[in-house]
């Protein structure tokens, strides 16, 4: 099964105001310390391979502003094919996996940026993750990975495991979406002063991808931008 024909409204709805509460959240952050908020937490921790636990609630809010589009549809077709009484109950689990997925893997990403900044620059790690990124954009396991991430798994309609079936469709959803976007999102954690005016144009161009046919030209064309951007930030330094 590939599509999500069915809607919610409701649900979009209540993805909307989850997504501009958390941005919200970071922009009135931001104008109070002048500073972003996740630059802050980075600055404030000790290198170590470890993630840091003071990072989780920025990473997490950021997670839900980049990655609350790419939710969404799975989250429709999830609270479509649930019974009434147990659509809330179902949309929740299948959320909190897809965003757990997430939210780990950018939470151990900026670790890893953290230590890398011992001997490069911000810039410099950003734009070896462009690089790294555009040349993701224009391989087949790329298009494989966004394939994937229009999937479901059957659905079991009541019982303990109705609840597993969404927790593990939200998995395989949230796994599918990493696949696919961590290179991009990972070279846009690389620059935290600039997160809080990327964030939104990531989570844009995470819809026109998801939107978009993977064997179409937007892939390679984003794959050329973001090896100029990389040159950009690499070769000044």
């Amino acid at each position: 099964m590939h599509a999500y024909p069915l809607r919610d409204r409701s649900i979009e709805i209540l993805f909307a105001l989850c997504m501009a509460s958390a941005f919200v959240t970071y922009l009135f952050a931001y104008a109070i310390s002048k500073d972003d908020l996740l630059l802050m937490a980075v600055q404030s921790v000790n290198m170590s391979l470890i993630p840091q636990l003071n990072l989780i609630f920025p990473v997490a809010l950021m997670t839900v502003v980049m990655m609350g589009p790419a939710l969404l549809p799975g989250a429709t077709h999830v609270a479509a094919n649930s019974f009434y009484w147990r659509k809330k109950r179902a949309v929740t689990y299948y959320c909190f996996s897809y965003l757990a997925c997430w939210t780990v893997a950018s939470w151990t990403t900026m670790a890893f940026i953290m230590n890398l900044r011992a001997f490069l620059t911000s810039y410099q790690i950003a734009g070896l993750f462009f690089a790294g990124a555009s040349i993701w954009q224009i391989s087949e396991a790329k298009r494989i990975s966004l394939a994937k991430c229009h999937k479901s798994i059957p659905l079991v309609p009541r019982g303990f495991k109705a609840d597993l079936s969404c927790i593990a469709f939200g998995s395989t959803n949230g796994w599918a979406c990493l696949m696919s976007c961590w290179p991009f999102m990972s070279a846009i954690m690389a620059l935290p002063q600039f997160l809080v005016f990327s964030m939104p144009i990531s989570a844009v161009y995470v819809v026109a991808e998801r939107r978009s046919d993977p064997n179409k030209n937007l892939l390679s064309k984003s794959g050329m931008i973001m090896a100029v951007v990389a040159a950009i930030l690499v070769l000044p330094t």
